[in-house]
């Protein structure tokens, strides 16, 4: 998979550009506010139409204009044309210049893994963060996993708006947590399997770049699979019998836990050691999705490969170099490695060799 040229106009500081990419390696060279790392979001948005960067989209748009557009050339066997626009209004995308109505319609089509300086914090932060990584990367691997998770969140939503309601009908909840355990269940088993095929990966990463042993362990809200219905129901009526604040519990609060020679990574792991076992991670996920759907996503590196020791480095760019597309930034090329190099300055983009 390609990324050949992007287009963005109005994206933040970048008013109307054109970049043309290549195959391997494009490194992006430019000082700190140069513009450098939008041009990675930019990137980074045809997969998901969200920014890697900021859960306020309205922050890409240029402070002089209403509406940003991101217009992307790709090519995975046939070249294919995507379309993104976001203004005050909302969001508009089209593949091939037809209109897609719903985001998970895109997802997929541009399969990106992006390291991210943040990434460091994904152990230490919040289950949902945790949840969304996984999702995400699941969604990429399978479309039927995709679906159920937007069915689960819809009767999960159903049901929240139900209860708010005293006297609500206790026929119509029965049905939603019936529906509602059905698709847990399953999403439930798919994360098992997926979280055991990636630990498969990740072994196999431990031993040619991290030299730690670094491995995901699942936990979910769910005590008993089996008895899933009965579980939610119970909690639920129980809650709104004796408790003020009512939960809904179920696969939604499911939280993904890495561990680190045994440790609870999140509890014990230095900044260093957090940082090689998402990175770790992210490179076992780029191998299952080559492996099992034949096809590799994009990587995106924004600032990463400095906050590496030298030998890591070497060993992530002895990887990077035989990836399909790779997306670098950093502040001075210093690699000794063949790439396509450009350089942003004050929000230009030149392409040096």
């Amino acid at each position: 998979m390609l990324i050949k040229n992007i287009k963005l106009i109005n994206f933040r500081n970048y008013q109307n550009i054109e970049v043309s990419f290549e195959k391997g390696i494009n490194y992006i060279e430019g000082s700190n506010g140069s513009g450098k790392t939008s041009l990675v979001e930019a990137i980074g948005l045809l997969s998901l139409c969200k920014s890697i960067r900021t859960s306020d989209e309205k922050e890409m748009i240029n402070l002089n204009s209403s509406s940003l557009i991101v217009n992307a050339l790709i090519n995975n066997q046939i070249d294919r044309e995507i379309k993104i626009v976001i203004s005050e209004k909302g969001k508009y995308i089209s593949i091939d210049e037809n209109e897609v109505k719903r985001i998970s319609e895109l997802i997929g089509v541009v399969k990106i893994i992006s390291f991210l300086p943040k990434d460091v914090e994904l152990f230490k932060d919040s289950p949902l963060k945790r949840r969304k990584f996984i999702d995400y990367a699941f969604s990429l691997l399978d479309k039927t996993y995709l679906k159920s998770l937007s069915e689960y969140n819809h009767y999960l939503t159903e049901i929240k708006e139900l209860i708010k309601v005293s006297d609500f009908d206790e026929t119509t909840l029965d049905v939603l947590l019936k529906q509602i355990s059905k698709k847990g269940i399953y999403i439930m088993d798919k994360r098992k399997e997926y979280i055991c095929l990636l630990n498969k990966y990740l072994a196999n990463v431990n031993k040619y770049f991290s030299d730690n042993e670094f491995v995901i362990n699942y936990q979910s809200d769910i005590k008993n699979e089996n008895n899933y219905y009965l579980e939610v129901k119970n909690k639920l009526l129980n809650d709104l019998k004796y408790q003020n604040r009512v939960s809904v519990h179920g696969i939604h609060l499911d939280d993904m836990v890495c561990y680190h020679n045994n440790t609870n990574l999140s509890n014990y792991g230095s900044q260093g050691q957090n940082r090689l076992g998402v990175i770790s991670i992210k490179l076992a996920l780029f191998d299952l999705i080559k492996d099992k759907l034949n096809e590799e996503p994009i990587v995106i590196l924004d600032d990463v490969l400095s906050e590496l020791d030298e030998l890591h480095q070497e060993k992530l760019i002895n990887v990077l170099k035989n990836i399909e597309q790779v997306f670098i930034t950093g502040t001075k090329f210093n690699l000794n490695q063949k790439v396509t190099l450009y350089c942003v300055e004050k929000n230009e983009v030149g392409r040096i060799y």
